[in-house]
């Protein structure tokens, strides 16, 4: 009797298992797509460029007048999830197609709230001229996976090139 009850619990103990591995596997493989798709923390992302007599006075004593043009960059946060340090990224496409990672003063990413935000940007001062820009950014809003949103501007809508 005692070894049918072994035999029984280590049958169950493998379905549930291998019923685990069914429902985790896919989940940790496709979630974070279907996520940052269908579900972001971030929406609605505008981006304006200021003057630097616009800055705030804590971030424009830190600068050069001349040597960056500065953007305000307006989004919506829609999720309470915690942003993770280092992670909102800035990326412009010129005309070649090249992408470019840019440098950015972020005044508020890790104290954005739920509702409109604002945060300040910066790009060294060049003339170029760039087609496209993306924003990435990465919150925890769980512990299965950081939660990445991924927010494609389209420049026509932007002052970025004026």
């Amino acid at each position: 009797m005692f070894r049918g009850l072994v035999e029984g619990f280590i049958m169950a103990l493998f379905w549930f298992a291998t019923l685990l591995f069914l429902v985790i596997a896919p989940a940790v493989a496709f979630g974070p797509d279907f996520e940052s798709r269908y579900y972001p923390v971030l929406e609605d992302v505008r981006i304006e460029k200021v003057s630097y007599e616009e800055l705030p006075k804590a971030i424009a004593f830190q600068y050069d007048k001349d040597e960056y043009n500065w953007y305000e960059l307006h989004l919506e946060k829609v999720r309470d999830c915690k942003p993770l340090k280092g992670t909102f990224a800035w990326y412009l496409v010129n005309s070649k197609g090249e992408s470019n990672r840019v440098d950015m003063y972020d005044t508020s990413s890790d104290s954005l709230t739920l509702g409109e935000n604002k945060v300040y940007v910066y790009v060294e001062n060049k003339d170029e001229y760039f087609k496209s820009q993306r924003f990435v950014v990465t919150h925890r809003c769980h512990p299965l996976w950081p939660t990445r949103t991924n927010l494609n501007i389209d420049v026509s809508s932007t002052s970025l090139n004026k």
